[in-house]
């Protein structure tokens, strides 16, 4: 513990997170490169540090057409749209390489129906909306994480009827209840308004194609079309301060 300096932990932290670094791009590559060199370091490194390659499935989203929830009157005028990207707050965030908040493994799609608060997307909450004589068919739930996996809160949802699903960090969950901007970052280690979760929204261990085994080249796979414990209905992340602005405008009883 002696040799455990806490200035080369901060400063290997800050070096490892400097860019956006999303599997196959050229910063995952120059992270890669980075770490082979200090690995194999004669004086500091590994006795010996070697690149491996795996043939992963991989989810990206379109960085051409970034995703988002909309509210659209009856005469197709759009009121209101969630962020496509966080509100930039420092200089790092001008990357253009930062990825647009997607849910890795959600299918492509458009969802369009009336929304419905579902809490944490758990099968107690959607048959507690049925109890309530709510009619889940043909809606899109907005939920917030915890309580349920990511990819369960939609594969849940899609057992009563539910088309669509929107995730959102819950600053009471995660933030010690503060929201405001003096609050969250860059004032503090709390997620701003914007900011947005990302994450695998599948079940299992594993690459999807090779569960439970390590995706080589010499490993069977299974045909993408028998591929399970993804959502077969729309998943989009959105940051608390648009989730507020939704559920803000919801009508029924005040959530409990």
């Amino acid at each position: 513990m002696n040799q455990v300096e806490a200035t080369n932990i901060r400063e290997n932290l800050r070096k490892l997170a400097a860019k956006p670094h999303m599997a196959t791009t050229k910063g995952d590559q120059d992270l890669v490169k980075l770490l082979l060199e200090r690995w194999n370091d004669p004086k500091s490194g590994l006795d010996k540090a070697t690149e491996m390659r795996y043939d992963v499935f991989l989810s990206f989203p379109d960085p051409e057409k970034p995703n988002k929830v909309a509210v659209v009157l009856e005469n197709n005028t759009e009121v209101f749209a969630s962020k496509e990207s966080e509100e930039k707050l420092t200089s790092d965030q001008e990357d253009p390489n930062i990825v647009k908040p997607y849910a890795a493994y959600g299918p492509p799609g458009i969802a369009e129906g009336k929304l419905v608060y579902a809490n944490q997307g758990k099968t107690s909450d959607y048959e507690f909306l049925l109890s309530q004589s709510i009619d889940l068919k043909g809606t899109i739930a907005i939920t917030r994480y915890g309580g349920a996996g990511r990819v369960a809160k939609a594969i849940n949802g899609a057992k009563f009827g539910v088309i669509g699903v929107v995730v959102y960090t819950d600053p009471a969950d995660i933030n010690d209840g503060k929201s405001s901007p003096t609050e969250t970052y860059p004032h503090s280690w709390y997620m701003p308004g914007s900011g947005v979760e990302r994450g695998s929204f599948k079940t299992g261990f594993g690459d999807l194609l090779t569960p439970y085994f390590p995706a080589k080249n010499f490993t069977y796979r299974i045909p993408e079309d028998q591929i399970s414990g993804i959502s077969t209905i729309p998943v989009q992340p959105i940051g608390f301060e648009d989730a507020k602005v939704l559920i803000c405008n919801l009508d029924g009883p005040k959530a409990e």
